[in-house]
């Protein structure tokens, strides 16, 4: 933002519209609706892709694993089994 503070443009809504690709957010160019419209739009679109972003975040498989085994009550022994048992598995399996 601070970029932007002294940029000269020819139109007021540039200022807030030459920082999209810098913040990699998409919105509308509408022009007459006047630099402080535009900004808060530009802020809005900013919160959202950050919003989108925190909620991408990676986890921990180790720690999601043992946050639902705590919260389930552990895993089911040989639950994989029936797989193995199947006559559907072992025809292809042979």
């Amino acid at each position: 933002m601070s970029w932007v503070k002294n940029r000269n443009t020819t139109k007021e809504e540039d200022r807030a519209y030459c920082l999209i690709g810098i913040f990699d957010v998409q919105m509308n160019h509408m022009y007459g609706e006047g630099e402080d419209k535009v900004f808060e739009r530009l802020q809005e679109e900013i919160n959202k892709h950050n919003s989108y972003l925190v909620n991408l975040q990676f986890t921990d498989l180790n720690l999601d694993k043992k946050r639902i085994e705590d919260a389930k009550g552990g895993l089911f022994a040989d639950a994989y089994c029936w797989v193995l048992d199947s006559p559907d598995f072992q025809q292809w399996r042979d």
